[in-house]
């Protein structure tokens, strides 16, 4: 594409992505999505399939789909677009973070555990290469893929996590903050079903309730 063509393309992404903010704050939520369908569309014949810029577009129709809760088309989305942004030559790293943090919420507030772990287990990776050992971010993952342990039975992978977290809860907030005695309760359960020896899942609906209520990334 030419230098003009290129700046052409860009000018008009602009001008639909100004529009669908318009539309956005005016709660025109299917104007919204018809708005970003046409941004994708031009994106994926401008640019590529594999363009940062279809990426972003994505990943706000994604954020769309989710607030209406149609999960499958958030899920869609927000799945190629991780794959761009995995694949990206550039520094993407913040938005491959918030990708994985909403995928892995999207499927642990869909009782898809199993689904959330790899996500989970990838997220884990990327902070702890990049936040302070004490993050409270660091934190939130841990319950999460906690979570998503117990429900298959790793009782004491589960408990490990979630001891790191409580670490983590009891020095950044303090010992009695509501968020670390509430996690202090979810590791009791936990090892509670992991010195009885049960069957996984017999428990996992108490657990996985009260580590819902944690602070979950928001879309």
């Amino acid at each position: 594409m030419t230098e003009t063509g290129d700046g052409d393309v860009s000018q008009q992404l602009d001008q639909l992505n100004r529009l669908r903010f318009q539309l956005f704050e005016q709660k025109l939520y299917p104007q919204v999505l018809e708005t970003l369908g046409q941004v994708v569309d031009l994106a994926r014949r401008a640019r590529g399939e594999q363009h940062e810029d279809l990426g972003l577009a994505l990943l706000n129709r994604g954020r769309v789909y989710r607030l209406l809760k149609r999960d499958a088309e958030c899920e869609a989305d927000y799945l190629r677009a991780l794959d761009i942004y995995q694949r990206s030559a550039g520094d993407q790293r913040e938005r491959v973070i918030w990708l994985l943090k909403n995928l892995s919420a999207l499927y642990s507030n869909t009782d898809r555990q199993e689904q959330s772990e790899p996500y989970s287990r990838q997220l884990l990776a990327l902070q702890r290469a990049s936040l302070p050992p004490g993050d409270v971010e660091l934190a939130q993952t841990m319950v999460n893929l906690a979570l998503a342990c117990t429900e298959r039975g790793a009782f004491g992978e589960s408990v490990a996590l979630l001891s790191e977290a409580l670490q983590i809860r009891s020095d950044t907030l303090g010992p009695n903050d509501p968020r670390t005695v509430q996690l202090r309760g979810i590791l009791e359960m936990v090892q509670a079903s992991a010195n009885q020896a049960i069957t996984p899942g017999e428990h996992a609906d108490s657990i996985e309730s009260a580590g819902r209520s944690q602070e979950r990334p928001k879309p």
